[in-house]
């Protein structure tokens, strides 16, 4: 991942494109939003089963570029960052939990 870190800070640079932590932040949200969108559209908000289009890889591109100017502009190694949730959540499956933040039994984020 820093090696995509590092290719998203020299875009970042060499178009001008660098942010406040606060705006790329700001950014991420509205992705994420954008990508919730996206899905609601190719499940016709539930009614269907996903089934991948280009709307999707492109809304996840946008999302993952936010995700990507965050770290970088925040100091953040994405590497050791998902490294330490993959080891947050290997504990919570030995303990019998649901390894999600947001499940049920989770032990909290």
């Amino acid at each position: 991942m820093n090696n995509a870190l590092q290719i998203v800070a020299d875009f970042n640079d060499k178009h001008g494109l660098r942010m406040d932590a606060r705006v790329c932040l700001l950014d991420l949200i509205s992705e994420t939003g954008e990508l919730a969108k996206e899905f609601l559209t190719l499940t016709g908000y539930g009614k269907a089963g996903f089934i991948k289009g280009n709307g999707w890889t492109k809304e996840l591109g946008d999302l993952s570029y936010s995700l990507l100017s965050l770290a970088h502009e925040t100091g953040t190694d994405l590497d050791n960052a998902l490294q330490r949730a993959l080891s947050k959540y290997e504990k919570r499956i030995k303990k019998g939990q649901n390894p999600g933040s947001g499940a049920p039994n989770a032990g909290g984020a």
